[in-house]
């Protein structure tokens, strides 16, 4: 069984939310090809076979569910079928997120519930059903995806960098709790990525939903890249992972010298406003 600082092998389980592509798709083939045995969630149902398949086809075993992240009892059951399958959980991986952009008081507040439910909550739900039954066990890793946006908080993307600055939060309240019992905990905190998050992302205002998808189609770097860093990472049982060069930057700016850190934001608002001229309501809903 896999403890804090040690690789996931043949035979060790990992479940996965929002697994049906990008980087939970990454993580779960990669996973399969060690042997690993998956278990696959994800909203969408063909995605989530489609991701199984391609598990099974690495050489792993894949157990599916559909689930919604915004709901704490189908979160719950997820964690309740992968005990329920194989008997224990190495690693979970809480992935499932979706974007957003927009000026707080333009961007409508029924965007923040949507974006809170589900890049927080669904993160606290996966931690609140796995935790004590890793912490039981005496083993496994928890890994909570965040995002840059935790410490750089770039302007018109309020809903979304208030998200994922709590999920740190919650990783390291979890990390002094669990660590005790032999659980790790480690939040990730990326840039920008090839994924598919600019699809399910919602925009209003000056920032168009065409915008996020732009600056995460324009990545050089692969979801898979990124995968294979959280597992390093994680593996290692170390508590941050900030894979991309220009995360690192604003990380270390964001401590040494917040001062720059927030004079370069307000550049970039500038800029933001310039660019988007107008001021017309650009809106595009996302399920």
């Amino acid at each position: 069984m896999a403890r804090i600082g040690t690789k996931i092998q043949a035979g060790d389980v990992v479940a996965i939310t929002g697994a049906g592509s990008g980087l939970g798709r990454a993580l779960s083939i990669t996973l399969g090809y060690r042997g690993a045995r998956i278990h696959v969630s994800d909203i969408n149902p063909d995605s989530v076979e489609a991701t199984a398949t391609l598990v099974r086809e690495a050489g792993g075993e894949a157990l599916t569910s559909v689930v919604d992240t915004r709901d704490a009892d189908a979160v719950q059951a997820m964690c309740d079928a992968t005990y329920s399958r194989w008997g224990r959980c190495d690693m979970v991986v809480n992935n499932a997120g979706v974007g957003a952009g927009g000026e707080i008081g333009v961007a409508p507040l029924e965007d923040w519930k949507f974006v809170i439910d589900i890049n927080l909550n669904g993160v606290l739900y996966g931690c609140r059903s796995f935790a004590p039954k890793m912490k039981a066990d005496g083993s496994g890793t928890i890994v909570n995806i965040a995002s840059i946006a935790a410490f750089a908080r770039a302007p018109m993307m309020g809903a979304y960098n208030v998200s994922k600055a709590a999920v740190v939060a919650l990783s390291e309240t979890l990390r002094a709790e669990c660590r005790p019992h032999g659980v790790g905990v480690t939040v990730v905190c990326p840039s920008f990525f090839r994924t598919n998050i600019g699809k399910s992302s919602r925009a209003a205002g000056q920032l168009a939903n065409t915008d996020i998808s732009k600056l995460v189609d324009n990545s050089k770097v692969s979801a898979e890249s990124v995968a294979l860093a959280i597992l390093r990472s994680a593996e290692a049982g170390e508590p941050y992972v900030v894979p991309m060069a220009d995360a690192k930057v604003m990380w270390y700016l964001r401590r040494l010298a917040p001062g720059s850190a927030n004079a370069l934001l307000a550049r970039g608002a500038k800029l933001m406003m310039k660019r988007g001229g107008g001021g017309k309501k650009k809106r595009k809903g996302a399920s």
